[in-house]
C-alpha cells in the first residue's frame, strides 16, 4: 500500500471469487458468506477488480460496506446504483480521467520489469537463439505483440501491406493462442501471407530479443505486453486514437508531452526523454494518420541509428515513469482514502438535509410552496 497506505489503512483483504461459471447456489452462497465476512470484520472499504457484470451489480446493490468502489483497468464500463467512486488505470501525472460520460479516479500504473524475472537469462538466450537461427543480419523484423482480434483492421493490415512490400527484406511477426483466419485469409488477398510468420502464444521477454520493430494495431492498440518490449529498447509506432489514448501506452507518454497535464517537471522530465539530443527531433512516435504511420515505420527501417535513438528512448520512459510500484501503491492509497472521505462527508451531509427536512415537516427533495 506504500507509505500513506501504510500509516492509515488497518489492514488489506484480498479474495478471488470463481463464481462466474458456477451453479447458481453454490454463487448465492459463497456470495453470502463473502457477505458475512465484510460485516463480521467491519471492512470500511470495498474494492471490485473488474469482476463480471452479475457479481458486480449484486455487490453494489447488497450495499454490505460503507464505501464501495468498481475498479477497471479502463477496459470495462459498470453503471447503475450502489457505487461511491469508479477507479481506472491511469498515469502518474493525472488523478481523474472523464469517459463513458463519468469521472473514473485514476491509479497510476506501474509494471514489473521483464529484466528482473527469476528465469530472465533463459528467456533472453532463447530469443538470441531464435534471431540468429531463424534471421538473417539483413532481416527486418517487424511485430505485433497483441491478441489476433487486434490485427484483424483493414485500416491496420493495409499499413502493414504497403511496408512489407516495399521491404521484400521485413518480416511480421504475430501471436496469439491460435492463428486467426480472418487475419489470415486477409494477409493472403493482400499478396503478403508468406512474409507474415504466426509465433503462436510466447513469452514477450523472448521475442523482445527478436524484434527491430513493434507496431502496434489500431484502431485497438497493444496491451500492456508492449511496455515489456520496451524495457528491452524495441521502438514500437503508435497509431493516435481514441482506443490507444485510453488504454494503450499513448495515453502513458503524449498527455504530459502536449503539456495536458502533470506539473511542469514531469512534463519537462518526458520532453527530455523524447527529444533527440542531436538534432531536437521528436523520438515519440505518435502517428495521425495511416501514411504517417508508415513513414515513422519506414524511416525506422531505412535509419538503423534512429532506431536505436527511438528504442533508447522507449526505455527510458519505461524505467523514468513506470517501474517504480511505490507510485502505483502511493496513487491507490490516495484515491482510496480520498474516497472514503468523500463518501462519509456526502452521507453526513445527506443525513443531516434530511434530518432538517423532517424538522420542518417536508419531504426531501420537494419542492414547498
Amino acid at each position: 500500500m506504500g507509505a500513506l497506505g501504510r500509516a492509515r489503512i488497518d489492514h488489506v483483504c484480498l479474495t478471488r471469487l470463481r463464481s462466474k461459471h458456477a451453479a447458481d447456489d453454490v454463487f448465492d452462497e459463497r456470495f453470502a458468506a463473502l457477505a458475512g465476512i465484510l460485516k463480521r470484520r467491519k471492512v470500511s472499504a470495498l474494492v471490485d477488480f473488474a469482476s463480471f457484470d452479475g457479481f458486480a451489480s449484486l455487490l453494489a446493490a447488497s450495499r454490505t460496506v460503507p464505501v464501495q468502489v468498481y475498479y477497471s483497468m479502463g477496459y470495462h464500463y459498470m453503471d447503475g446504483p450502489g457505487w461511491d467512486a469508479f477507479f481506472c488505470v491511469g498515469q502518474a501525472a493525472e488523478t481523474r480521467r472523464t469517459y463513458g460520460g463519468r469521472s473514473w479516479r485514476t491509479v497510476a500504473l506501474s509494471h514489473q520489469d521483464p529484466r528482473a524475472a527469476a528465469d530472465v537469462k533463459a528467456l533472453e538466450l532463447a530469443g538470441r537463439q531464435i534471431r540468429a537461427g531463424r534471421f538473417s543480419e539483413q532481416t527486418v523484423v517487424l511485430g505485433a505483440i497483441a491478441r489476433p482480434q487486434k490485427l484483424d483492421s483493414d485500416e491496420f493490415l493495409a499499413a502493414l501491406s504497403s511496408l512489407l512490400k516495399k521491404n521484400k527484406n521485413a518480416v511480421f511477426l504475430w501471436f496469439g493462442k491460435e492463428e486467426l483466419a480472418s487475419v489470415r485469409q486477409k494477409m493472403i488477398a493482400l499478396g503478403i501471407s508468406e512474409q507474415c510468420r504466426f509465433e503462436g502464444y510466447q513469452s514477450t521477454t523472448t521475442y523482445a530479443q527478436v524484434l527491430d520493430i513493434h507496431l502496434d494495431p489500431f484502431p485497438f492498440p497493444s496491451g500492456l505486453s508492449v511496455l515489456d518490449t520496451m524495457c528491452y529498447g524495441v521502438p514500437s509506432v503508435f497509431m493516435d486514437t481514441q482506443g490507444s489514448m485510453r488504454t494503450g501506452v499513448p495515453a502513458h507518454i503524449f498527455p504530459l508531452l502536449r503539456r495536458e497535464c502533470g506539473t511542469a517537471a514531469q512534463q519537462e522530465t518526458m520532453r527530455g526523454i523524447f527529444a533527440d539530443a542531436a538534432g531536437g527531433e521528436s523520438l515519440a512516435l505518435l502517428a495521425d494518420s495511416v501514411d504517417e504511420y508508415v513513414a515513422l515505420t519506414q524511416r525506422l527501417i531505412d535509419e538503423p541509428v534512429f532506431r536505436r535513438k527511438a528504442g533508447r528512448a522507449g526505455q527510458r520512459f519505461m524505467e523514468t515513469f513506470m517501474l517504480d510500484p511505490s507510485v502505483c501503491y502511493e496513487s491507490f492509497s490516495r484515491q482510496i482514502l480520498g474516497t472514503i472521505a468523500e463518501t462519509h462527508a456526502n452521507t453526513h451531509a445527506n443525513t443531516h438535509a434530511k434530518a432538517n427536512a423532517e424538522t420542518l415537516g417536508e419531504t426531501p427533495g420537494e419542492e414547498q410552496p
